[in-house]
């Protein structure tokens, strides 16, 4: 199963560098919009030829029949669903409030204890924010926080 899951991660990787490759560009040469897509590209590439060459090293190919809700894809599923709610819910409740909550919960699920994660999300969540909205001027939806930062 992790040989067709990152098998599929390259393909998806090959796919967003493709599609990033056509964003525009910006004049005097400074990287457009298609630079981070692309870095994401790059790394769903490298990393997903890193698992398959581990597979076919170890010739662990499918073996049938295994169960199918181990933990390790209930973790995978709980990052997409985060993802998804991600979403759905951040023009609304906003960046810095979204990102906590979805990272604490991430990492309680995970097994981290309650304070470690809670002190991490939010140390992330406010380095992420001051990175991207202070520093880089990417503009990140405020929802319920508006005018406080």
């Amino acid at each position: 199963m992790e040989l067709v899951l990152s098998v599929s991660i390259v393909a998806l990787g090959i796919f967003i560098m493709v599609e990033a490759s056509g964003f525009p560009t910006l004049s005097g040469g400074y990287p457009g919009p298609g630079l981070f897509p692309q870095i994401l590209g790059a790394l769903f590439i490298l990393f997903g030829l890193w698992v398959v060459l581990q597979q076919v090293r170890r010739r662990a190919w499918p073996r049938w029949p295994r169960p199918f809700f181990t933990r390790e894809r209930i973790n995978a599923l709980l990052v997409v669903l985060a993802v998804i709610l991600y979403l759905l819910v951040v023009e609304y409740v906003g960046f810095i409030l979204t990102v906590v909550c979805l990272l604490a919960g991430l990492m309680l699920s995970l097994g981290v204890r309650w304070r470690t994660s809670i002190l991490l999300s939010i140390a992330l969540t406010m380095a992420t924010y001051l990175l991207f909205n202070k520093l880089l001027g990417v503009p990140l939806p405020a929802g319920l926080v508006e005018g406080w930062f």
